[in-house]
């Protein structure tokens, strides 16, 4: 923590947290500005610059906040070129930048591979924060404009076109005008209505820039293994440069010197919002908290909230979702941090005719209840070793969002930073009486005031939306002239902003030597992989791997990773391939089951669901289960290895063996209860209007389900449009007691559970367990005659599932399809064709870095779609285990115009008028290994990787894979730029080798369909309402 001489910094707090992170405060004594570093030992060097903003009192919903965000990026006073920040961030090794706008506050990231990179890139992105050009060329492309026809555009527009007619943006704004009245800043649309974008101008912008963008009220909070006397020398000609600026007036510090506003009544509304299914609903419940700065109270509100709502052993969740009438799928919460706090219950997939039920039987439960102390002291411990379990799994933004709120509401000497970041000790809470838990759950809900809405599905709201925005084009249009001007002026401000980039600065900024090492993990295994070919490098001769082998045997594999980690993750891995075909429907529900349903103990004894949901919450941090090896699906979209079932706990290492346990009841003595099952399946058809109104997932879904026969490939099978009969039908038969059912359901059982299908991977904190005893609650997993270990199936790629359509994409006789959905305003475009298949293939980092200049932050593509404002994002990718490459449009103001320009941008590069110099290659190469790191950016993901390489991709021969392709991409040439892009890319633009779905709603149907049609592309409309 040394400051250097001359420094205008000073220490203002460090703290050792219980994380084992330490957390340092500087200040300057010149220009106000804040550093706060967190120590945390990772490859990856983050950066988060906070700038408290609030919209209020006649700012109210112009989304000055949000727009300025996008600004900022499109150049500086030292660097007055759009896209040079990024363009220099990707060859600081990082992968461009990014940033939020909170309702408080607005955040701007970047994360590097090292410290080197991010050291040269933070003085000019600070730069672009606190002197950007804030040109009118800028807010044409960037904010809103309307075309020469008549159409809304920038990218702005676009992405509040695509979420503020949404059930969740609606309600919550409605929440927020309640909950904070008006002319509270809590209660902004920070992201802009569209409205009151169609009447912003550069001007505010400049105005509310010059207001909030200042040092005093700036902090960089830097993630990472950062030398602070490097960090703090290299912001000094930053500091020379604000004081050169001379010394600002002083204003009100945001939110804490503003007017504070009481919530006055308790309210109850009907929030309508599109949707032509109106079956399903939602309810939103609002309660008040106490101060943001009342730390202890805070920590006492949200735990009473934990209790209340978390797993089916919770109140609300056993009395109205877990039960054989369920009220609703799930019920959750959220803790909104503003200087006065209030959380969001949501109650989700109400059917509609009982929205209006929902209050008055949630507060009589709530009115009801006595604290079961029991149960508040397992939720008490859980909560602590889950905030501790998020810090290791994601410590830089767990703990920047505590820092982010001290900094905007803490005491500006720092002397409550650890209260702030660290949080009440569980010995505190435990301390906590029943009757002081009973007040607060009256204080905080039963007797306060509250907001209640109900988001109400109406499809005569849609069919009014579309018309309006047909009449606002419709009135534009009558005036020829000036859509001629409004088309000049887009291209006048498009070619200002196209300046390029002087080559002598991106040159100069060389690209630093790799400074970043991946996590340490030492890796043993058990019963070899057989028969699929499986070799390393070099061989596992380690002290864990020596104490593995001195093991008996097991009758199924098993990896161990040894990593720095407090807790013990097991993960059991179930390859599906061979389950018959009548049976794999019962994947999706067979996972939901899973940790939901009665056991049957050893002696006989049946537990119920509940009880073994609050034996689940005593013994785990956590627990999964679901389709896909790795876990990061849904119900209704498998995670990656889509053959696999896989189920998860993790646990401290004190009990280790009894979260190992609870694995093996549902493996081996799950109770197939037809009640449970009937509430599940409800359950999840409750969720299906909700899962359709996703306009994004369900292009995914639609073409997962045409490329993948459901009869072999879960990808397909559990997609909605293939289970919504199924369900339907099982429903039925689970309510006439079909016995077929259970039999159907034993009998997939016995498919799955079997030695040669199962990997078992146990991760974190091995060494402290043993690996005896590491092993010894997995022995009697699944049923064997003998202790020889069987020949583990290979894990399959999705390529290997694939179908006619699949294995040759094509859009032709009626297979591109575009999907009708009233919910949505934006468009969205996915275009599949055949690509690089295998994790090893020789071109898969070539054709990476080629995919990335062109769809890299400042690319071509980010400049001639994104910049002209025909989407709020679009870009290729590769996905080498489906083996096929892919283009992506989404929010789109003008879908078609967005595929219009990638396919002109991409001819282009095929004809050689577009060639990616030295520069840009370079700048690619360094992003895309960036993004290859990261995924490996602490111990736990780097375990996961492990498992990953060693264990599931059985083909991959490197013994660290993640290493290995960062040295391939380092090795990619101009050359290989070019002959890949010729290779791969031209079938992503011919309809006869690729695969386009595309969703669209009522105000851009007709067009997306016109649209596409003149360009070859055939659609058949699906409404997705009337699947």
């Amino acid at each position: 923590m040394t400051i250097p001489e001359g420094s205008t910094f000073e220490l203002v707090k460090h703290i050792d947290t219980r994380f084992d992170i330490p957390v340092t405060t500087y200040r300057s004594k010149v220009t106000g500005m804040e550093v706060v570093v967190l120590g945390v030992d990772s490859p990856i060097t983050s950066g988060y610059f906070c700038i408290p903003t609030e919209e209020a009192h006649e700012l109210l919903d112009k989304g000055l906040p949000h727009t300025l965000e996008h600004l900022i990026f499109l150049g500086s006073e030292d660097f007055p070129y759009k896209g040079v920040l990024d363009t220099l961030a990707n060859r600081a090794r990082a992968r461009g930048t990014n940033a939020w706008t909170a309702t408080d506050h607005t955040c701007y990231t970047v994360s590097c591979a090292g410290s080197a990179g991010f050291l040269k890139i933070m003085p000019i992105y600070i730069d672009h924060v606190l002197y950007p050009t804030l040109t009118d060329s800028g807010y044409v492309t960037e904010v809103h404009h309307v075309n020469g026809k008549g159409e809304d555009g920038g990218v702005v527009y676009s992405e509040m076109q695509g979420r503020e007619r949404t059930s969740f943006s609606l309600t919550y704004h409605r929440m927020a005008k309640l909950m904070y009245p008006a002319p509270s800043g809590y209660s902004s649309e920070t992201g802009g209505l569209m409205r009151k974008l169609r009447d912003l101008d550069i001007d505010q912008i400049r105005k509310y820039h010059k207001h909030y963008y200042r040092p005093d009220n700036l902090c960089l909070i830097i993630s990472g293994k950062v030398d602070h006397e490097q960090l703090l020398s290299q912001l000094s000609e930053t500091e020379k440069k604000i004081a050169s600026k001379g010394a600002l007036p002083a204003i009100p510090r945001p939110w804490v010197d503003s007017d504070k506003t009481e919530l006055v009544a308790t309210y109850s509304e009907v929030v309508p919002f599109p949707d032509e299914d109106e079956s399903k609903g939602n309810v939103f419940f609002g309660f008040r908290g106490p101060s943001i700065t009342e730390t202890r109270e805070l920590d006492v509100f949200d735990t009473l909230l934990m209790y209340l709502t978390d797993s089916s052993a919770s109140l609300l969740q056993r009395t109205f979702v877990e039960c054989a009438e369920p009220l609703a799928t799930s019920i959750d919460y959220y803790s909104i941090d503003s200087l006065d706090t209030f959380a969001l219950v949501y109650v989700s997939s109400v059917d509609t005719a009982k929205l209006g039920t929902v209050e008055s039987q949630v507060m009589r439960v709530l009115g009801e209840h006595s604290i079961d102390m029991a149960r508040m002291h397992s939720v008490i411990e859980l909560r602590s070793l889950r905030r501790l379990n998020r810090v290791e799994r994601s410590p830089a933004d767990t703990l920047t969002s505590n820092v982010i709120s001290h900094f905007m509401y803490g005491k500006r000497d720092a002397t409550d930073l650890a209260a702030f970041v660290e949080n009440t000790p569980m010995a505190d809470l435990m301390a906590v009486s029943a009757a002081e838990w009973q007040a607060a759950l009256e204080r905080y809900l039963v007797n306060a005031r509250r907001v209640t809405l109900l988001a109400k599905p109406s499809a005569q709201l849609a069919k009014e939306i579309a018309e309006d925005e047909a009449a606002r084009k419709a009135d534009r249009q009558r005036d020829p002239a000036q859509l001629t001007r409004n088309q000049e002026v887009i291209a006048t401000a498009t070619q200002a902003n196209d300046m390029p980039v002087p080559s002598e600065i991106i040159s100069g900024f060389a690209v630093p030597e790799l400074d970043a090492e991946l996590p340490g993990v030492t890796t043993a295994q058990l019963a070899p992989l057989q028969g699929t070919g499986k070799s390393t490098s070099a061989p596992l001769d380690n002290a864990l791997q020596r104490e593995a082998d001195a093991q008996d045997p097991m009758p199924f594999f098993v990896q161990l990773d040894q990593v720095k980690s407090q807790f013990v993750g097991s993960r059991v891995v179930v390859d599906t391939s061979a389950v018959p075909v009548a049976l794999r429907p019962y994947l999706c529900v067979y996972s939901e089951a899973l940790f939901a349903s009665p056991v049957k103990l050893a002696d006989g004894t049946v537990l119920s669901h509940e009880e073994v949901s609050a034996g689940l919450s005593r013994d785990t941090v956590n627990f999964a289960s679901g389709i896909g090896a790795l876990g990061g699906g849904n119900a209704f979209a498998a995670g990656a290895y889509e053959s696999q079932l896989s189920l998860s706990v993790n646990a401290t290492v004190e009990k280790y063996a009894a979260a190992a346990e609870w694995v093996l009841r549902n493996v081996r003595h799950l109770v197939v209860d037809y009640g449970r099952l009937a509430t599940i399946v409800r359950n999840l058809l409750s969720d299906v209007p909700e899962v359709k109104r996703d306009a994004s997932g369900m292009i995914q879904a639609t073409a997962r389900g045409l490329m993948y026969d459901a009869a072999a490939c879960n990808a397909s099978a559990l997609t909605v449009a293939a289970q919504e009969p199924f369900l339907k039908q099982l429903l039925a038969r689970i309510d006439a007691k079909d016995p077929q059912v259970a039999a159907d359901i034993e009998a997939l059982q016995a498919a799955l559970y079997r030695p040669e299908h199962v990997r078992l991977h146990v991760s974190g904190a091995v060494s402290k367990v043993g690996v005896a005893a590491a092993l010894a609650p997995w022995r009697a997993l699944i049923a064997t005659t003998g202790s020889a270990a069987a020949a583990t199936v290979p894990v399959y790629p999705l390529s290997h599932y694939a179908n006619a359509l699949g294995t040759n994409p094509s859009s032709l006789n009626g297979n591109a399809k575009l999907l009708n959905i009233a919910s949505n305003e934006s468009g969205y475009l996915n275009v599949i064709a055949r690509g690089v298949a295998g994790l090893e293939h020789a071109d898969l980092a070539p054709l990476m870095v080629t995919l990335d200049c062109f769809s890299t932050l400042e690319g071509p593509f980010w400049k001639k779609i994104r910049g002209e404002g025909h989407a709020y994002g679009a870009g290729m990718s590769a996905n080498a285990l489906a083996g096929t490459v892919g283009l992506s449009v989404y929010r789109g103001a003008n879908v078609v115009m967005a595929y219009t320009r990638a396919r002109e941008i991409v001819n282009e590069a095929i004809a050689g008028t577009l060639v990616f110099d030295k520069e840009a290659v370079d700048g690619s190469k360094a992003s895309v290994a960036f993004a290859v790191i990261a995924r490996e950016e602490g111990p736990l993901p780097a375990a996961a990787a492990s498992f990953q390489f060693h264990a599931l991709a059985s083909t991959v021969k490197s013994a660290r894979y993640n290493q290995w392709l960062v040295n391939q991409i380092d090795a990619v040439t101009t050359d290989d730029i070019v002959r890949v892009t010729k290779q791969y890319l031209p079938a992503l633009f011919d309809p006869a080798t690729a695969l386009f779905v595309c969703a669209a709603g009522p105000t851009n149907l007709d067009s997306a369909v016109t649209g596409f049609k003149d360009l070859g592309v055939d659609f058949t409309v699906v409404n997705v309402s009337d699947e």
